[in-house]
């Protein structure tokens, strides 16, 4: 199209819209005004005209629009003149009118809409368009509200009608309601009953369309005719229908809903949509506090899945999947999640190539609720370990010689968290000594499920020849899948320990070696005689042995007197003087071994007694206060109440801090304080095996004060 085509197209399409403008009046007038009546009731003819008015200059060609334009509303006005003079004549007396309002469907899902209508008929001249005043309890609008109108003159006589529809989704399960309707119509105020339904978590297939249950459509305006057919304002030629739903929204769920104390569940962040979506930024994501949180993998590229809500149709893509495993049973609420999205709408024009339009959306997730379910009662020996596990073992090698080592490989793997879980115990018999194990730890994801492995290396050392069975003790675990507890067992190993090798004299083997040698070939063979250990050696390589001696005399002389100095100034001004006499009388009855024992125990009840005083607990929390990794930070304050407990209320340090509470219950303190302790430990737990998180500070203040909190009254 050249530029003088192009222009006269543009003055085309400007005649056009002032001829719409002039021949066709707005449609609400006063109720006396029975031109404006007649105008309305001649609509139809008006918009026929004026369509056959623009399809025939695009036929004949951009340049003849301004004519043809003119002709158009020429012919409106002749039209429209003949029944405003005959409607002038006409009874201009209001009847009456009716209003009926619904909300329907009666019973909708979670994941569908219902639609409010509130219709007046009646007849007339003048018009019925109201805007209603309302209340909604447990809905939102998602679409609308849209406004339809309908004009028909039968027999000469006018009959209208006026519908106002509004789409809305119910935000939880329960009753919904529209209350409080009002509205003002032909000078009158209309009140409405309240309009209820009932929403259930599942889907009913049915949701209410715009003008559900309602008869009728819509004549479209002047403008949204001449919109139509050569596109303005960023409309279409062929409208396409009006959207039942949002562009999109999110949804966040927790499968399963109810999960157990320890056992898996899968929290997804769900973005439904029906456009194009050209950016996703996230805005919020949920603590997850109370649950151990592990990151799912996401697939490099996500193909949506279509789904069906209600009667619409979704692509829907995960955005964010985690594996959560609850801490404590009980109600947990998840924040909502969010993110900003921008989608991207075609647009046509009659006259112009589809153009994309962007659209930034804001969307949120409602608040979740997590309903975490205790375990049944345990038997003895569970440790709280759940999931579905199996136990192996490897010896290597299975015979072996008096003052050899075997190795035993202990491997704990399948599906759950593992974190925490202690070695498994041997059952070793007499005769044959374990040495503590070297621990080695792996975790993956598989599909959406972790599993972990853990293995434990003992080296096992006979102290005598014979045939022995070694077996790790079976670890107990609850199966979700099955809902039971369970053992995880590993077979017994035979280990044969054979006696050492016998020692070779080896006089005989010199002698007969050199029996028939010269004597003094025979003297220059043998070895020379072995130097008393007094002699002084001969050479810088003899002395190195006696240096290295000499200094670690030093070396351990320096630290015991510092270890002396340390408990002197740690142990009360009364309990040195108890334990200066104790020595010294002790010095006085059994001589210098005892003197040394008892000072020796002294030294060691000042080192119990430093651990045990609050102080320490203290100077052990402000390093944890200083300490920026959440793991390091753990260990340092159940290092300091490690000390405390066993030197102030006589708990044996390898006592795990899961049992501190009922440890204490039996030393005499309170239910409350038992309780306050296990918070403490559930919180460190938290804090320890949760570093992923970016609350692990708050966690860690929350522990420092609970620690001190729970100190004071411990003291």
């Amino acid at each position: 199209m050249t530029r003088d085509a192009a222009s006269a197209a543009g003055e085309g399409r400007r005649a056009l819209r002032r001829a719409f403008r002039r021949a066709l009046p707005a449609p609400a007038l006063a109720p006396a005004s029975a031109a404006g009546a007649a105008a309305l009731a001649i609509t139809g003819l008006a918009r026929a005209a004026a369509a056959a008015a623009a399809l025939s200059a695009v036929a004949a060609g951009a340049a003849a629009l301004p004519a043809i334009a003119a002709a158009a509303a020429a012919a409106l006005f002749a039209v429209a003149a003949p029944a405003a003079a005959h409607a002038a004549t006409a009874n201009a007396a209001a009847p009456p009118f009716e209003v009926h309002v619904t909300l329907e469907p009666a019973v909708i899902g979670v994941d569908e809409t219902a639609t409010l209508t509130i219709e007046a008929s009646g007849g007339g001249f003048s018009s019925l368009r109201f805007e209603p005043n309302y209340q909604l309890d447990n809905l939102q609008p998602v679409e609308g509200p849209s406004r339809f109108e309908d004009l028909s003159l039968i027999n000469g006589s006018l009959s209208r009608s006026f519908r106002f529809s509004l789409r809305l989704r119910p935000m939880a399960a329960g009753p919904a309601r529209v209350r409080s309707l009002v509205l003002e119509l032909r000078g009158q105020q209309v009140r409405l009953p309240d309009q209820e339904i009932r929403v259930q978590e599942q889907a009913t297939g049915r949701s209410g369309g715009p003008g559900a249950g309602v008869p009728g459509h819509r004549l479209p305006d002047p403008e949204e005719l001449f919109d139509d057919l050569f596109g303005g304002r960023g409309s279409s030629p062929a409208r396409p229908p009006r959207a039942e739903g949002p562009a999109a929204f999110l949804r966040a769920e927790v499968q399963p809903q109810q999960p157990l104390v320890g056992e898996q569940a899968l929290y997804t962040l769900y973005l439904y949509t029906r456009q194009d979506v050209a950016a996703i930024s996230a805005t919020a994501m949920p603590s997850f506090r109370g649950f151990w949180v592990r990151d799912l993998p996401q697939p490099e590229r996500l193909v949506p899945e279509m789904v069906g809500i209600g009667d619409e149709r979704y692509g829907r893509v995960p955005m964010v999947r985690k594996a959560l495993f609850a801490l404590r049973p009980g109600h947990h609420l998840l924040e909502p999640a969010g993110c900003d999205v921008v989608v991207e709408q075609p647009t046509r024009s009659f006259f112009s190539p589809p153009v994309p339009r962007s659209e930034e959306l804001h969307l949120s997730t409602p608040e979740l609720a997590v309903e975490v379910q205790p375990l049944p009662a345990a038997p003895a020996g569970f440790g709280g370990l759940v999931g579905q596990v199996s136990l192996a073992a490897t010896l290597q090698p299975y015979r072996l010689r008096l003052g050899q080592g075997a190795t035993l490989a202990v491997t704990l793997a399948g599906a759950g968290n593992l974190q925490g879980v202690p070695a498994p115990r041997l059952e070793l018999p007499p005769g044959l000594t374990a040495f503590p194990p070297q621990q080695q730890s792996e975790d993956h994801v598989s599909g959406a499920t972790v599993e972990g492995r853990r293995t434990w290396t003992f080296v096992l050392v006979p102290t005598r020849p014979g045939s022995f069975s070694v077996r790790p003790q079976s670890v107990s675990f609850f199966d979700p899948a099955h809902r039971a507890y369970r053992l995880a067992q590993a077979p017994a190993l035979d280990l044969t320990a054979l006696p050492a090798p016998a020692a070779t004299p080896s006089g005989a083997g010199a002698g007969s070696g050199a029996a028939g040698l010269h004597p003094i070939r025979s003297a220059a063979l043998r070895e020379p005689a072995a130097r008393p250990w007094w002699s002084p050696p001969r050479t810088w390589a003899g002395l190195l042995p006696w240096l290295a001696l000499a200094w670690l005399v030093v070396l351990a002389v320096l630290l015991a007197r510092r270890r002396t100095l340390a408990g002197a100034a740690a142990r009360p001004p009364g309990a040195t003087t108890a334990a200066l006499a104790a020595a010294t009388a002790g010095g006085a009855s059994s001589g210098g071994g005892s003197a040394g024992a008892v000072a020796g125990g002294a030294a060691v009840d000042a080192r119990e007694g430093a651990a045990a005083r609050p102080a320490e607990v203290e100077r052990k929390l402000r390093e944890a206060a200083r300490e920026d990794r959440p793991r390091q930070a753990a260990a340092l304050v159940e290092e300091g109440w490690r000390g405390y407990l066993a030197g102030r209320w006589g708990l044996p340090a390898t006592t795990p801090p899961a049992r501190w509470g009922a440890a204490l219950v039996a030393q005499g303190a309170t239910s409350d304080v038992a309780e306050d302790m296990a918070r403490l430990v559930e919180e460190l737990h938290y804090l320890r095996f949760a570093p992923q998180l970016s609350t692990t500070g708050a966690v860690r203040d929350e522990v420092l004060a609970r620690s001190r909190q729970l100190l004071r009254r411990l003291r």
